[in-house]
């Protein structure tokens, strides 16, 4: 009995997909240049760049600072009119003393340092420097804001010693606001205004903002008893279900990885049935393989490092990153204990040193020495969308397909060989 309402359901709800998919067809679907070109998550080349270029009075869209003035209305949410008899500017990547800031807004009267986050990690006390410069150019009205797709909270590393708290806002909101703004004050006729169509088309798919209407046709075939008792059997299986497929991805990611270098080593001592329960029920574990690359270097603290290849599945989605870091060489430790890189870089010569051993450009966004990395980077599916092993986004999802496992798997170890290249 339990099997054939199972099965119902998932007749049915195939029923509403389909009926989904048509009214998107007719639509004329859900292309996108930027989907096109797998650019869809790209911080600095994609959403920085299409900000900045409508913010930017003399970039072309001949609307002069309108752009600006309702990006500080309604995403800033300076909206009172006497704001707006000083004159705001914007600039993008600010380069100071301490770092480079994604985008700063500024008048006679404000000065706001804004940080834009998609996929990358905090940087240490990021926040707070920005603040310090923000105040050092403005010391009674400052501001440091925080942009990320739905306006969580910086992390407490990035945010420690902060003066005072840092403004959230999202791109899910605050964003998407200010683009529907943007589009209603721009004529058709004028080429931004498919821009800023495109860019909100972009921003709708990245905070999987879906239609409306489709989960209220799904959510009619939950309003029936029999379906309703079948959906929760499933759910009481997705759990038991995605520590499978963990142990599976696991053991494989680790053949695999064997076969490219004997020397990887799991960071876990656990069999991979326990690390995989561990990773879905807890949001705070970590997994990960090290490489010792066989490179050893002097750094000008007169102590030796191994320069170790990394990679790390974390973060509350269960991101994956790989890259380069150090560990200092001691006789009576592992020489594998990593180390932070910003605490054992003192001169130039040091970073000479580290440059001479990987071929990464210095211009590199993730090219750091703030944390135990000195490069990293994500794991991308084929459509440049993040692999969260712990949420299961689509790229895992379509995963639990035996021929596209194997492919995913096969472009991850195809990374892993790409980043080891790098190695001089």
């Amino acid at each position: 009995m339990t099997d054939n309402r199972i099965e119902n359901l998932i007749l049915e709800a195939k029923h509403v997909i389909a009926n989904k998919f048509e009214k998107r067809r007719k639509s004329g679907g859900d292309y996108n240049i930027f989907s096109v070109l797998g650019m869809e998550r790209y911080e600095v080349d994609t959403h920085s760049n299409m900000i900045y270029s409508f913010l930017n009075p003399d970039s072309g869209h001949f609307m002069g600072k309108k752009y600006l003035n309702l990006f500080v209305e309604h995403v800033l949410g300076f909206d009172n009119p006497n704001k707006f008899s000083k004159e705001w500017h914007v600039e993008r990547e600010w380069p100071f003393s301490d770092g480079r800031i994604d985008f700063v807004v500024f008048n006679d009267d404000h000065y706001i340092a804004i940080e834009m986050k998609i996929d990358a990690n905090d940087q240490e006390a990021q926040l707070s420097r920005y603040e310090k410069y923000a105040k050092s150019e403005n010391s009674k009205n400052f501001d440091v804001f925080y942009l990320t797709i739905d306006g969580k909270d910086a992390s407490d590393r990035s945010a420690a010693g902060l003066e005072k708290d840092y403004r959230r806002i999202s791109f899910k909101g605050h964003i998407i606001k200010w683009l529907n703004c943007c589009i209603n004050v721009t004529p058709m006729s004028y080429k931004a205004y498919n821009a800023l169509a495109q860019y909100k088309e972009l921003i709708g798919k990245l905070v999987s903002d879906q239609n409306q209407k489709g989960v209220e046709d799904m959510s009619m075939v939950l309003l029936n008893s029999e379906n309703y008792r079948a959906y929760l059997d499933l759910v009481r299986s997705e759990k038991a279900m995605k520590q499978t497929f963990m142990q599976k991805f696991l053991y494989a990611l680790e053949e695999r990885l064997k076969q490219v270098n004997l020397g990887f080593k799991n960071n876990m001592n656990e069999p991979s049935t326990v690390q995989a329960k561990i990773f879905i029920n807890d949001s705070k574990s970590r997994l990960g393989f090290k490489l010792n690359l066989g490179k050893r270097l002097f750094l000008s603290n007169g102590k030796e490092y191994s320069l170790l290849f990394c990679i790390d599945i974390g973060e509350t989605e269960g991101n994956m990153a790989l890259g380069f870091t150090l560990a200092e060489i001691r006789e009576e430790q592992n020489a594998e204990n990593i180390t932070r890189i910003r605490d054992v870089i003192i001169t130039e010569g040091d970073y000479k040193t580290i440059d001479s051993a990987l071929t990464i450009e210095k211009s590199n966004p993730n090219r750091v020495y703030e944390s135990g990395w000195i490069y990293w980077d994500y794991f991308y599916s084929e459509s440049k969308s993040l692999y969260t092993l712990r949420n299961f986004n689509n790229p895992v999802i379509d995963m639990l397909d035996e021929l596209n496992f194997e492919h995913e798997m096969d472009r991850i170890i195809g990374t892993v060989n790409n980043h080891l290249g790098r190695v001089k």
